[in-house]
């Protein structure tokens, strides 16, 4: 088997079913088995996904243990030589297992790689990031018009591809993640106390700590339907939050988390002062409280 593909479900079964369509018909010169790992969900996926799909691994978690947690369960049972973690959200472009398949098995000491990402109408989406720093949060919080959007650009925590080429980055994002399993068997797969967010995060800190590239190629294309498989609500921003202050306290200092919570603090405090809105002081107690 050359290439294993983790799906993990919850009460999104459209988009699912969607996602191996596009897989199915685009993957091709490439051995592969899909595996969809359901974290409790409500939307009768059980019933349809085996029916459907006869050749896929389905698993159904007693509950939802967050999205490490169900890849981890994916991830235990996948044979390939390669691990395809794909978000439910994603569309594939063209044949790219083949294509991330073929890089890797060219490029030895590259061992995560992610695609070109878009969102439904073709723009440009996001498809990596950047480790957390001192200058990024501030210009986050202060976005100063003095510095140039082209330098803003190269230390923000979110980018993507506006051309053909490829590129090293510091870490993909969790909804195209392509890896060589013998660096999971070394490293470990996801770290569990990440519920939702930064996971993916940590653990190309993890991959880079070992010493491997991870790197972005606009040969593999899909699009990413983001956010349509949760909505914005104050549940994602704590999630988002806590797994962000997870990651800060396993790799930052003392120092460089006091410093994060009182930024973010002070952002959301302006924000409440400024439109009176209290759902911006609400964020500001949440992340004061956080330990």
């Amino acid at each position: 088997m050359e290439v294993s593909i983790i799906i993990v479900s919850y009460n999104c079964k459209s988009f699912v079913f969607e996602c191996i369509d596009s897989i199915k018909k685009l993957t091709e010169l490439i051995t592969y088995e899909v595996i969809v790992v359901d974290n409790n969900s409500s939307d009768g996926i059980e019933d349809d996904v085996v029916i459907r799909y006869p050749d896929i691994l389905f698993f159904k978690n007693d509950y939802n243990g967050g999205f490490g947690y169900a890849n981890n369960i994916g991830l235990a049972h996948a044979k390939g030589k390669y691990v395809f973690f794909l978000n439910p959200d994603t569309l594939l472009l063209n044949n790219v297992c083949q294509t991330l398949y073929d890089y890797l098995e060219l490029n030895n000491n590259v061992a995560a790689l992610g695609c070109r990402v878009y969102d439904e109408n073709l723009n440009n989406q996001i498809s990596y990031g950047r480790f957390p720093s001192v200058i990024q949060y501030l210009l986050e919080v202060f976005p100063v018009k003095w510095v140039s959007d082209n330098y803003k650009n190269k230390i923000s925590s979110e980018g993507y591809l506006t051309e053909d080429l490829d590129l090293d980055v510091e870490f993909i994002s969790g909804a195209d993640f392509f890896v060589r399993k013998s660096v999971l068997d070394h490293i470990g797969g996801f770290d569990e106390n990440f519920f939702l967010f930064f996971e993916e995060v940590d653990l190309c800190m993890r991959i880079k700590n070992a010493g491997y590239q991870i790197r972005i190629t606009s040969q593999a294309k899909l699009i990413h339907l983001m956010g349509q498989t949760m909505q914005v609500s104050f549940q994602k921003f704590k999630w988002f939050e806590e797994s962000r202050y997870v990651f800060l306290r396993k790799y930052y200092s003392k120092k460089f988390i006091v410093f994060s919570k009182s930024i973010f603090i002070f952002r959301y405090l302006f924000l409440w002062l400024k439109y009176l809105d209290k759902e911006w002081h609400k964020r500001a107690v949440f992340i004061y409280k956080l330990k």
